[in-house]
């Protein structure tokens, strides 16, 4: 209860605060999937939709060839699975009692640097809207939800298909442009 009450609390000040900043830079997006040096994927936090991505993540690597692509998981298995190879991995003990990332993690994604931020979640996923405000990507890309809209730069609208296949197949199309 006061994990979700921390984090609708801490999405309304982000919100407010965005709308101080003022960002009317111009983003040519087709120029920066093309040069893409770093993407950071975050995958969404339900087993069954990250199984679909793991599987595509191939197609991933072709649209960014010259990238490297860390992806950030949710850790299924009570054991402590440490992060590395690209590919940084939180539970629920890593989150602390106001819904937010522990201090260690955040501090390890936060040191880099990413052109691209893509959350693949389909619903609402705190921790990665929480990342992707965060990291500062020129380019942040999501589907669309009405608590994360706000954050993303390119927001990708699905049709009546809400299926995490559908939603690859359309990202990957705009991918390719």
């Amino acid at each position: 209860m006061l994990k979700k009450f921390g984090q609708n609390l801490n999405l309304q000040c982000l919100r407010t605060l965005l709308k101080f900043k003022k960002n009317n830079d111009v983003l040519n997006m087709f120029e920066c999937i093309r040069n893409a040096k770093k993407v950071l994927l975050l995958y969404p936090k339900e087993k069954e939709l990250t199984d679909i991505i793991k599987k595509d993540f191939e197609k991933f690597r072709q649209h960014f060839k010259d990238a490297e692509i860390t992806r950030v998981l949710f850790n299924y298995e009570n054991t402590k699975k440490k992060s590395k190879n690209n590919v940084f991995y939180y539970q629920e003990s890593d989150i602390t009692f106001l819904g937010n990332l522990n201090k260690k993690i955040k501090t390890d994604l936060l040191k880099n640097n990413y052109d691209i931020v893509i959350d693949l979640s389909l619903p609402f996923n705190y921790i990665n809207t929480y990342i992707a405000i965060k990291i500062n990507a020129p380019l942040k890309i999501g589907f669309n939800h009405e608590k994360r809209d706000d954050f993303y730069n390119f927001v990708i609208r699905l049709g009546q298909d809400h299926s995490m296949n559908n939603a690859l197949q359309v990202l990957f199309r705009y991918l390719n442009i």
